[in-house]
Protein backbone atom coordinates (compact mmCIF):
# COMPACT_ATOMS: atom_id res chain seq x y z
CA UNK A 1 0.00 0.00 0.00
CA UNK A 2 1.41 3.39 -1.29
CA UNK A 3 1.74 6.57 1.25
CA UNK A 4 -1.27 7.74 -0.81
CA UNK A 5 -3.42 5.08 -0.33
CA UNK A 6 -2.59 4.91 3.62
CA UNK A 7 -2.85 8.23 3.86
CA UNK A 8 -6.72 8.77 2.21
CA UNK A 9 -7.70 5.30 4.09
CA UNK A 10 -6.87 7.49 7.75
CA UNK A 11 -8.43 10.63 6.73
CA UNK A 12 -11.99 8.24 5.80
CA UNK A 13 -11.32 6.79 9.17
CA UNK A 14 -11.10 9.88 10.95
CA UNK A 15 -14.16 11.42 9.16
CA UNK A 16 -16.22 8.46 10.06
CA UNK A 17 -14.81 8.87 13.90
CA UNK A 18 -16.04 12.48 13.55
CA UNK A 19 -19.59 11.50 12.53
CA UNK A 20 -19.96 9.08 14.88
CA UNK A 21 -18.71 11.86 17.77
CA UNK A 22 -21.38 14.11 16.33
CA UNK A 23 -24.02 11.91 16.39
CA UNK A 24 -23.69 10.68 20.29
CA UNK A 25 -23.55 13.82 21.12
CA UNK A 26 -26.42 14.96 20.23
CA UNK A 27 -28.63 12.15 21.53
CA UNK A 28 -29.07 10.33 18.23
CA UNK A 29 -28.40 6.97 20.20
CA UNK A 30 -31.33 7.55 22.20
CA UNK A 31 -33.51 7.77 19.69
CA UNK A 32 -35.63 4.16 19.59
CA UNK A 33 -38.61 4.99 16.92
CA UNK A 34 -36.89 3.30 13.85
CA UNK A 35 -35.90 0.12 15.66
CA UNK A 36 -37.74 -1.38 13.43
CA UNK A 37 -35.13 -0.95 10.39
CA UNK A 38 -33.38 -3.48 10.00
CA UNK A 39 -30.61 -1.82 7.60
CA UNK A 40 -28.32 0.60 9.83
CA UNK A 41 -27.52 3.05 7.36
CA UNK A 42 -30.53 3.77 6.93
CA UNK A 43 -31.74 3.67 10.70
CA UNK A 44 -28.59 5.59 11.90
CA UNK A 45 -29.84 8.48 8.94
CA UNK A 46 -33.24 8.45 9.94
CA UNK A 47 -32.49 8.88 13.58
CA UNK A 48 -30.25 11.80 13.19
CA UNK A 49 -32.65 13.60 11.25
CA UNK A 50 -35.51 12.78 13.76
CA UNK A 51 -33.07 14.36 16.38
CA UNK A 52 -32.29 17.37 14.43
CA UNK A 53 -35.90 17.81 14.04
CA UNK A 54 -36.14 17.77 17.93
CA UNK A 55 -33.36 20.23 18.49
CA UNK A 56 -34.74 22.35 15.79
CA UNK A 57 -34.69 26.20 17.23
CA UNK A 58 -38.77 27.67 17.78
CA UNK A 59 -37.59 30.73 15.01
CA UNK A 60 -37.60 27.94 12.37
CA UNK A 61 -40.47 26.13 10.93
CA UNK A 62 -38.87 25.72 7.64
CA UNK A 63 -36.20 23.50 8.78
CA UNK A 64 -38.76 21.48 11.13
CA UNK A 65 -40.47 20.74 8.35
CA UNK A 66 -36.91 20.14 5.72
CA UNK A 67 -36.39 17.23 8.66
CA UNK A 68 -39.53 15.95 9.12
CA UNK A 69 -39.69 15.60 5.51
CA UNK A 70 -36.20 14.34 5.11
CA UNK A 71 -37.37 11.61 7.19
CA UNK A 72 -40.79 10.80 5.18
CA UNK A 73 -38.98 10.22 2.51
CA UNK A 74 -36.16 8.22 3.48
CA UNK A 75 -39.25 5.79 4.76
CA UNK A 76 -40.34 6.20 1.32
CA UNK A 77 -37.36 5.38 -0.83
CA UNK A 78 -36.53 2.47 1.71
CA UNK A 79 -39.85 1.02 1.68
CA UNK A 80 -40.03 0.83 -2.29
CA UNK A 81 -36.50 -0.06 -2.55
CA UNK A 82 -37.71 -3.28 -0.46
CA UNK A 83 -40.66 -3.18 -2.09
CA UNK A 84 -39.47 -3.72 -5.94
CA UNK A 85 -35.91 -5.68 -4.79
CA UNK A 86 -34.91 -7.47 -8.06
CA UNK A 87 -38.33 -6.23 -9.30
CA UNK A 88 -37.32 -3.60 -11.87
CA UNK A 89 -39.77 -4.60 -14.47
CA UNK A 90 -42.75 -4.24 -11.58
CA UNK A 91 -41.27 -0.59 -9.79
CA UNK A 92 -41.68 0.80 -14.02
CA UNK A 93 -45.19 -0.39 -14.15
CA UNK A 94 -46.27 0.69 -10.63
CA UNK A 95 -44.34 4.29 -11.30
CA UNK A 96 -45.44 4.44 -15.03
CA UNK A 97 -42.15 4.95 -15.87
CA UNK A 98 -41.91 5.33 -19.94
CA UNK A 99 -38.73 5.99 -21.89
CA UNK A 100 -38.23 6.45 -25.94
CA UNK A 101 -36.16 3.02 -26.34
CA UNK A 102 -36.67 -0.13 -27.54
CA UNK A 103 -34.66 -2.11 -24.84
CA UNK A 104 -36.68 -2.83 -21.99
CA UNK A 105 -33.73 -4.43 -20.35
CA UNK A 106 -32.35 -1.12 -20.27
CA UNK A 107 -35.04 0.73 -18.86
CA UNK A 108 -35.09 -2.46 -15.64
CA UNK A 109 -31.13 -1.69 -15.11
CA UNK A 110 -31.90 1.98 -15.44
CA UNK A 111 -34.59 1.98 -12.73
CA UNK A 112 -33.78 3.14 -8.92
CA UNK A 113 -35.84 4.45 -6.26
CA UNK A 114 -34.15 6.86 -5.53
CA UNK A 115 -34.05 8.76 -8.89
CA UNK A 116 -37.95 8.82 -8.99
CA UNK A 117 -39.30 12.30 -7.88
CA UNK A 118 -40.78 12.49 -4.74
CA UNK A 119 -43.87 13.75 -5.56
CA UNK A 120 -44.30 11.19 -7.86
CA UNK A 121 -43.16 8.52 -5.15
CA UNK A 122 -45.59 9.82 -2.28
CA UNK A 123 -48.48 10.85 -4.36
CA UNK A 124 -48.47 6.89 -5.59
CA UNK A 125 -48.06 6.03 -1.90
CA UNK A 126 -50.98 8.10 -0.65
CA UNK A 127 -53.16 6.76 -3.26
CA UNK A 128 -52.56 3.13 -1.83
CA UNK A 129 -52.76 3.97 1.95
CA UNK A 130 -53.77 7.34 2.99
CA UNK A 131 -56.99 7.53 0.90
CA UNK A 132 -59.61 5.76 2.58
CA UNK A 133 -62.74 5.17 -0.20
CA UNK A 134 -60.76 7.22 -2.59
CA UNK A 135 -60.35 10.27 -0.47
CA UNK A 136 -57.23 11.91 0.72
CA UNK A 137 -57.21 12.17 4.22
CA UNK A 138 -55.76 14.44 6.61
CA UNK A 139 -52.52 13.46 7.07
CA UNK A 140 -52.53 13.34 2.96
CA UNK A 141 -52.58 17.03 3.15
CA UNK A 142 -50.59 17.74 6.50
CA UNK A 143 -47.69 15.62 4.60
CA UNK A 144 -48.35 17.82 1.35
CA UNK A 145 -48.26 21.20 3.36
CA UNK A 146 -45.34 20.49 5.36
CA UNK A 147 -43.39 19.53 2.06
CA UNK A 148 -44.22 22.93 0.31
CA UNK A 149 -42.86 24.29 3.58
CA UNK A 150 -39.93 22.80 2.59
CA UNK A 151 -39.84 23.30 -1.27
CA UNK A 152 -40.77 26.91 -0.91
CA UNK A 153 -37.57 27.99 1.77
CA UNK A 154 -34.98 25.71 0.42
CA UNK A 155 -33.95 28.06 -2.29
CA UNK A 156 -33.21 31.21 -0.34
CA UNK A 157 -35.12 33.08 -2.22
CA UNK A 158 -37.37 35.33 0.65
CA UNK A 159 -38.23 38.44 -1.14
CA UNK A 160 -39.73 36.87 -4.13
CA UNK A 161 -41.55 33.64 -2.03
CA UNK A 162 -43.18 36.29 0.15
CA UNK A 163 -44.68 38.15 -2.73
CA UNK A 164 -45.52 35.27 -4.14
CA UNK A 165 -47.56 34.02 -1.02
CA UNK A 166 -49.33 37.52 -0.72
CA UNK A 167 -50.42 37.73 -3.79
CA UNK A 168 -51.99 34.19 -3.83
CA UNK A 169 -53.75 34.62 -0.38
CA UNK A 170 -55.50 37.61 -1.42
CA UNK A 171 -56.44 35.75 -4.20
CA UNK A 172 -57.44 32.65 -1.14
CA UNK A 173 -59.30 35.09 0.84
CA UNK A 174 -61.39 35.89 -2.39
CA UNK A 175 -62.73 32.32 -3.20
CA UNK A 176 -62.35 30.67 0.28
CA UNK A 177 -66.09 31.11 0.68
CA UNK A 178 -67.32 29.56 -2.33
CA UNK A 179 -68.24 25.99 -3.14
CA UNK A 180 -68.45 26.03 -6.26
CA UNK A 181 -64.61 26.78 -7.24
CA UNK A 182 -63.59 26.34 -11.13
CA UNK A 183 -60.31 24.10 -11.63
CA UNK A 184 -58.32 27.03 -11.19
CA UNK A 185 -59.60 28.68 -8.46
CA UNK A 186 -59.21 25.44 -6.65
CA UNK A 187 -55.30 25.25 -7.10
CA UNK A 188 -55.18 28.72 -5.67
CA UNK A 189 -57.37 27.56 -2.74
CA UNK A 190 -55.31 24.44 -1.86
CA UNK A 191 -52.25 26.89 -1.96
CA UNK A 192 -53.43 29.23 -0.19
CA UNK A 193 -53.76 26.55 2.74
CA UNK A 194 -50.45 25.54 2.60
CA UNK A 195 -49.50 29.05 2.43
CA UNK A 196 -51.65 29.20 5.88
CA UNK A 197 -50.03 26.32 7.27
CA UNK A 198 -47.11 27.63 7.00
CA UNK A 199 -47.63 30.92 8.49
CA UNK A 200 -49.45 28.83 11.76
CA UNK A 201 -46.29 27.53 12.05
CA UNK A 202 -47.36 24.56 14.09
CA UNK A 203 -44.36 22.29 15.47
CA UNK A 204 -47.03 19.92 17.19
CA UNK A 205 -48.92 19.32 13.73
CA UNK A 206 -45.67 18.74 11.95
CA UNK A 207 -44.63 16.32 14.60
CA UNK A 208 -47.61 14.73 15.04
CA UNK A 209 -48.13 14.23 11.67
CA UNK A 210 -44.51 12.53 11.06
CA UNK A 211 -44.97 10.38 13.83
CA UNK A 212 -48.73 9.23 12.08
CA UNK A 213 -46.95 8.43 8.49
CA UNK A 214 -43.89 6.74 10.54
CA UNK A 215 -46.91 3.98 12.29
CA UNK A 216 -48.57 3.65 8.61
CA UNK A 217 -45.17 2.57 6.97
CA UNK A 218 -43.75 0.82 9.73
CA UNK A 219 -45.63 -2.64 9.30
CA UNK A 220 -45.50 -2.37 5.65
CA UNK A 221 -41.75 -2.29 5.86
CA UNK A 222 -41.58 -5.04 8.75
CA UNK A 223 -43.31 -6.90 5.94
CA UNK A 224 -40.74 -6.59 3.25
CA UNK A 225 -37.43 -6.62 5.44
CA UNK A 226 -35.56 -9.90 5.53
Amino acid sequence: MSNQELESRVKNIESMLFRVIDFMAIGADKVTIYEFINFETVRRQLELDYILMEKTPASSFDVYCQHSLFQIENLLNYYYALRFKNKADEGVKYFSITENTSNSESIKRKFRVSEIPYGTKFTKFAIEFLSPQGKSSTLNWNIQNIAYVRHSTVHRNSVDISSYEKDVLEKYEIIKGKTDRTKEEKEFYALGVKIQFKQNSSFSLVKKSTLEFIEIIKPLIEGLQE
